[in-house]
């Protein structure tokens, strides 16, 4: 039982972190500073733009990260591995979207 507190409220923290953060990336004034942290090669691209749909993505991660906290109660190695499995494919997602799509963020 200590593994499935312990786990929600992993859940919970990395959740909101995720929403939070997603929040702020849409919301940013200084979106060139916010390029830098995310730390990519984003010069030729539209600053705004970039940390809008980053924000975005980031917000939709975080509400689904909160859909998988009854899991947490239910099957514990399940919404962990969820989790990790959701968050791996996202920065592959990021990484190819922004790859292949670069000229759509101009």
């Amino acid at each position: 039982m200590n593994n499935s507190i312990a786990l929600l409220i992993f859940n919970m923290i990395y959740g909101c972190i995720m929403l939070l953060l997603g929040i702020f990336l849409k919301k940013t004034k200084h979106s060139s500073t916010v390029i830098m942290f995310i730390s990519g090669d984003y010069s030729d691209l539209d600053p705004h733009k970039v940390c809008y749909i980053i924000g975005k993505r980031m917000f939709t991660l975080g509400i689904v990260l909160f859909l998988i906290i009854p899991f947490d109660f239910w099957e514990p190695s399940i919404a962990f591995f969820a989790i990790l499995i959701l968050t791996i494919l996202w920065v592959i997602y990021e990484s190819w979207d922004f790859t292949k799509n670069r000229g759509n963020y101009k």
